[in-house]
C-alpha cells in the first residue's frame, strides 16, 4: 500500500480544541463519508455509494462489519465550521524526500523546521499509517521562516543520497531520471513551504498526516 503525505491549515481555536477533544479529527482528514463525497462531482456520488456497497458485500461479514463500524464512528464526528480549515494538500509519495531535504534524514523529525513533515504532536486514530499530527500556530511561524527557497534547496537534491538513505518510494536510482525527479520533489517542497508560509501569516496551525 502506498503512503502519500497530506497536510492541512486549521485555525488556532480549532487546534485547542483538537488538543483537548479529537473526536472531530475525521472531519479534518476528510474521512467521513459526506466530505469524501462532497469532493465529488453530484453526478457520480450515487454510483460512488453504490459501488461501495457492492464492494463491502464481498468482504467476509466480519471484515465487513468492522468497516462499517469504523466508518459509522467517524461518519459520527462532531461538525466542524469550514471556515476554520484550509484546503488539502496532498503530496503524494513525495513525502519522506521533501522531509529528508529539510532534515538530512529519512524517519525521524528534528526540532522546529525539522518538524515540518513528520513532526507535531498526534492527535485522533489511525490516519491510514498512523495517527495525524498537529503543528501548533507558534511552531508554524518558525518553520515557515527557516523553510528555504526552492531553488537552494534544488542543489541539495542528491538522488543518490536519497536511495542509501532508503528514502520513500525508492525510485531515485536511474541517474537519467534526476532531472524529472528533481521536478517533482522541489515542486512538492515549494507546495510545503507555501502552505506553511500562508498559515504563518494567518497564525493558524497545520495539520499533516500519512495516509
Amino acid at each position: 500500500m502506498s503512503m502519500n503525505g497530506l497536510f492541512r491549515p486549521i485555525s488556532a481555536r480549532l487546534y485547542e480544541q483538537l488538543r483537548r477533544d479529537p473526536a472531530a479529527m475525521p472531519r479534518v482528514l476528510g474521512q467521513t463519508e459526506d466530505s469524501m463525497l462532497k469532493q465529488m462531482p453530484a453526478s457520480m456520488r450515487e454510483q460512488v455509494r453504490a459501488d461501495m456497497a457492492k464492494l463491502l458485500e464481498q468482504l467476509p461479514a466480519e471484515m465487513r462489519q468492522e468497516l462499517l463500524a469504523q466508518q459509522a464512528t467517524r461518519n459520527s464526528a462532531p461538525m466542524i465550521d469550514e471556515r476554520e480549515l484550509g484546503a488539502i494538500l496532498d503530496i503524494h509519495k513525495g513525502w519522506n524526500a521533501v522531509h529528508f531535504l529539510i532534515t538530512g534524514n529519512a524517519h525521524e523529525p528534528l526540532p522546529e523546521v525539522g518538524a515540518a513533515v513528520l513532526g507535531g504532536i498526534e492527535c485522533g486514530g489511525d490516519a491510514g499509517h498512523g495517527p495525524a499530527r498537529m503543528i501548533g500556530p507558534d511552531d508554524v511561524a518558525i518553520i515557515a521562516a527557516a523553510l528555504e527557497a526552492p531553488e537552494v534547496v534544488r542543489k541539495r537534491f542528491d538522488p543518490v543520497a536519497l536511495s542509501r538513505a532508503g528514502v520513500y518510494p525508492g525510485v531515485w536510482g536511474d541517474p537519467a531520471d534526476a532531472d524529472e525527479l528533481a521536478q517533482w520533489i522541489i515542486g512538492a517542497y515549494a507546495e510545503v513551504r507555501a502552505l506553511y508560509v500562508g498559515t504563518a501569516a494567518k497564525k493558524w496551525a497545520v495539520v499533516a498526516w500519512l495516509s
